[in-house]
């Protein structure tokens, strides 16, 4: 099975890992439409400028360095420029390993032409939106389905009407095109995340909560495994608070939730509580099953820090060195 992910997903970081965490869970391949990708590139500076604009605070009053607001917004402004190009550039190299976590789906001909036909079926009413003749989002849609992708996850739900998208579905594969869609194709982020995993047996039953809860764990748990339970719980929340502000609210609700519980125990000396569901947790999905993700971000950190002039390793604020 295969996944799609739109732009919107693609800038968003903590979306983006947990989809291709489910994926990775689920057995499925991730597919990036190269119009996702051209959009991902031309709009990262608007996702990145704030962190890069903290960052470089945070820097200049560890090192207790003055600094005036014209030098200020000129190393901000140009370590934006370099982050970007280290985004850019992991896109550009991760699908060429071999173990990428991801591919990109190219613009071929008869994607172009599938274009045009979706906007003519009004699957999208974007009328400012003129790019290429028919606009970015047909695109995205026509690279995904010749890619052979079944679902795509999308945080675009303003100009993407997947009622029409249905219809035009319902009509085609009557004709026995694209036949191996399932339905509905589009997906918002939290029911991607649902059906990538339930695509594995072990979770067809289980509970969403838990299920998702113990995929966000396996994503964000500290590489040391020696972590005090103290730093893996505050990991873990930011991780949901995160989620929570890139739109996934239910399941950023859900690691808050399970964050707040943890700490309510740490704090009343039950800590075995909190560990006895960590290690239930791992057992369900360890580290190493969602490997493939957990390696490509870090190379994409790795890629922007080395842009941006800073390390990975170097000390973080309260945990707010990841976005």
């Amino acid at each position: 099975m295969r996944v799609a992910i739109d732009a919107q997903i693609v800038l968003r970081n903590h979306a983006r890992r947990l989809i291709i965490g489910a994926a990775e869970v689920g057995g499925c391949d991730v597919i990036l439409p190269v119009t996702s990708v051209t959009m991902a590139k031309l709009h990262h500076d608007k996702v990145a400028r704030r962190f890069v604009s903290k960052k470089t605070k945070w820097d200049l009053a560890a090192e207790g360095r003055e600094s005036s607001d014209e030098d200020l917004a000129e190393l901000v402004a140009d370590r934006l420029d370099r982050v970007c190009a280290g985004f850019s550039r992991w896109l550009d190299d991760e699908p060429q390993r071999n173990d990428g976590a991801f591919r990109i789906a190219q613009r071929t001909r008869r994607a172009r032409t599938l274009a045009t036909e979706l906007a003519n079926a009004n699957v999208v009413i974007d009328p400012q939106d003129t790019r290429w003749g028919v606009g970015e989002d047909p695109y995205v849609l026509a690279e995904a389905l010749e890619a052979g992708a079944h679902w795509i996850a999308s945080g675009n739900f303003e100009t993407l009407k997947p009622a029409d998208m249905e219809r035009w579905l319902d009509k085609v594969q009557r004709q026995g095109r694209f036949a191996h869609v399932p339905r509905p194709f589009i997906l918002d982020p939290e029911d991607a995340v649902t059906t990538m995993m339930r695509a594995n047996p072990q979770w067809h039953d289980s509970d969403d909560v838990d299920m998702r809860m113990t995929l966000a764990h396996a994503i964000c748990e500290p590489n040391d495994d020696r972590a005090s339970l103290d730093r893996r719980v505050a990991i873990i929340g930011r991780f949901g608070a995160d989620l929570t502000a890139c739109g996934m609210h239910t399941i950023g609700d859900n690691v808050d939730d399970w964050s707040l519980r943890a700490s309510a125990h740490i704090e009343n000396n039950r800590e075995h509580k909190v560990w006895r569901d960590i290690q239930r947790m791992q057992r369900a999905i360890g580290k190493a099953q969602v490997r493939r993700t957990r390696d490509a971000e870090d190379r994409r950190m790795q890629a922007e820090a080395e842009g941006g002039t800073w390390t990975t390793n170097q000390p973080r604020s309260a945990g707010k060195g990841r976005r």
